[in-house]
């Protein structure tokens, strides 16, 4: 039989066969380690983030114990160590190169698709795009340039 250990992420317990926990520490250790002091408490924070959302997954009904296999299965998904987290995006108004407000362009930014094709949809959509448009007018942050868009969303 093997030892179970608890592992808290985020705020939420999982328990792992003392393997699985060796190997998640071995990995956690290794990518904490590939960071300086300064970056490495937010790239620990993102890293706990998504691990705790993919151990969640693993989880099923009757399952409640992490087994080696699990953990291996969810290492592969995440970035190689002293690999940077990938970019949280977000949305803004770009006011360069606007027609209107300039949410078609943010909107294109952040799926980073072609600002006609966004334009087209939301003509082709116009009775719920009215609304969603009118609302993102006043919610969505506004910067003056797809650049400034792309520094504030990676200093987030």
């Amino acid at each position: 039989m093997k030892a179970i250990v608890t592992v808290s992420l985020c705020g939420t317990e999982f328990e792992l066969e003392d393997d699985a926990s060796a190997k998640l520490r071995r990995y956690i250790a290794a990518f904490e380690a590939a960071f300086p002091d300064s970056r490495r408490a937010a790239q620990r924070e993102e890293l706990d983030r998504m691990l705790k959302e993919r151990l969640t997954s693993r989880l099923k009904r009757k399952k409640t114990t992490l087994v080696e296999a699990d953990i291996e299965a969810v290492l592969v998904e995440l970035p190689a160590v002293g690999a940077p987290m990938p970019a949280k995006r977000r949305l803004f108004r770009i006011r360069q190169g606007r027609d209107i407000t300039g949410l078609c362009l943010g909107v294109a930014a952040y799926s980073q698709l072609d600002v006609g094709l966004v334009r087209w949809v939301f003509v082709l959509t116009a009775g719920v795009s009215i609304i969603i448009y009118l609302v993102a007018m006043f919610v969505v942050p506004v910067v003056e340039t797809v650049e400034q868009a792309k520094l504030a969303s990676a200093s987030s």
